[in-house]
């Protein structure tokens, strides 16, 4: 035990170094997304709640990042240096709750193996130098499904409120996130003999489970009705990005903002009455053309599993090295768990990624959306290593290993190259 805390506590400030370094060395200005949430952190801090960059009261994104930035700049000043520090400290967190959940499922070497790739995990490392809601939504994430894995493992009133208000709090950072917890009860259903429940004890964990999820979110949406005098659930973003994702540019730009018509008539509109309105004409341009429903599905998995991305490197779709390293030892690596029949608790890390699949196949998907649930697929992949270490030539192992990590390193030096051949790749399949 000392051993292993020892090790834990020795991977944990060299993740932690090993952000620091990288904000030290990538100070630059906001960008993006980065300059909203500053804003809204700002008006919050001077007492005029959650406004928009034209001062006035918005819904369009979820309360609690901007709620985190207005308080790291009320208790340090307006530092966007010690934000960064405070993320590269969830990030390093987030690593040995991964650490925590592997050890529960698959053992203390696979748990090792995943906290040091996690460490490691240069995707991760990138996105803790950007003031964006994917660092704090990771760690929820995390901790959400830590207390899942817990709940499974030990019904419990105590674990079902935990489950349920993570669950909440990262539904709050993320609004994508909202229907995961009935994917979770579901779950919990299907696997309920092996729970040793009974209906009546199940139904009040599921009781616990919705009522701390569903309290900390009813005052954010009070707070809407009191604003807009309309029923806000969470924000009002869905029909900018379902419209976008039904009606991309040029066909296939699923991560553009739409210029046309329609976008131009409701940016006229009140907030509410603009999500509307692209609510609305994304449901007639589905009704003209049925085939939208399906024809962008491959499109869609193309950019949520791209091993290019366009936001954590701040270039024109750099190669994702780390991601791509990773990817095809997962999936290696979930084969592998349904090959050996580990227990029914090894698909509990698969949770996040098939839900943000199905969000992917139905809404849209990016790098950025697939960052979250990579921690789950480095679980899988760090099965998979363990499994090649413990019975193959271990040398032969760290070759392979330590050739395709190169390789990918080659392609990311070489990304203006590198995009060229995937593009003429998927213009030849036809998703391009």
């Amino acid at each position: 035990m000392l051993k292993e805390r020892k090790a834990l506590i020795i991977i944990f400030v060299l993740a932690f170094l090993i952000r620091l370094i990288f904000i030290f060395l990538s100070i630059g200005p906001l960008d993006g997304d980065e300059l909203i949430y500053d804003k809204m952190a700002l008006s919050i801090l001077s007492g005029n709640g959650f406004c928009a960059q034209d001062g006035h009261p918005t819904a369009y994104t979820t309360p609690l990042f901007p709620m985190f930035l207005s308080g790291v700049y009320f208790l340090f000043g307006h530092s966007y240096l010690v934000v960064k520090i405070i993320e590269a400290l969830l990030g390093s967190f987030t690593a040995l709750i991964i650490y925590f959940i592997s050890k529960k499922i698959f053992g203390k070497q696979v748990a090792f193996i995943a906290f040091i790739l996690m460490a490691l995990h240069h995707f991760f490392i990138r996105y803790g130098i950007l003031i964006l809601s994917e660092n704090l939504f990771t760690f929820w994430l995390s901790l959400n499904i830590l207390f899942f894995l817990k709940l499974c493992q030990g019904p419990s009133r105590y674990n079902a409120a935990m489950f349920g208000l993570t669950c909440a709090l990262a539904t709050l950072t993320r609004s994508a996130y909202f229907l995961f917890v009935f994917m979770a009860v579901i779950y919990l259903f299907f696997t309920k003999k092996h729970l040793v429940l009974k209906y009546k004890e199940l139904r009040k964990i599921i009781i616990y489970i919705f009522l701390f999820f569903i309290t900390p979110m009813s005052l954010w949406t009070a707070r809407n009705y009191i604003v807009f005098k309309k029923f806000i659930p969470l924000a009002t973003e869905s029909g900018v990005v379902l419209y976008a994702a039904y009606n991309p540019p040029q066909g296939k730009l699923l991560d553009k903002s739409v210029h046309d018509d329609i976008t131009l008539e409701a940016s006229r509109k009140p907030e509410v009455e603009y999500n509307n309105f692209l609510l609305k004409h994304t449901l007639i341009s589905i009704k003209n053309d049925p085939s939208k429903l399906y024809k962008y599905i491959p499109l869609k998995l193309m950019y949520f599993f791209s091993v290019f991305d366009w936001v954590a490197f701040r270039q024109q779709g750099a190669y994702n090295f780390s991601a791509a390293f990773m990817l095809p030892l997962s999936f290696l690596g979930i084969a592998l768990a349904f090959r050996k029949k580990y227990s029914r608790l090894s698909l509990i890390p698969l949770l996040p990624f098939i839900y943000f699949l199905l969000i992917t196949v139905l809404i849209m998907g990016v790098p950025r959306t697939r960052l979250p649930i990579e921690p789950y697929l480095i679980i899988f992949m760090a099965l998979y290593i363990n499994y090649l270490y413990n019975n193959y030539f271990k040398l032969g192992v760290t070759f392979v290993l330590s050739s395709w990590y190169i390789f990918n390193l080659l392609l990311y030096v070489n990304s203006g190259y590198s995009k060229l051949f995937f593009k003429a790749m998927a213009e030849k399949i036809g998703i391009w």
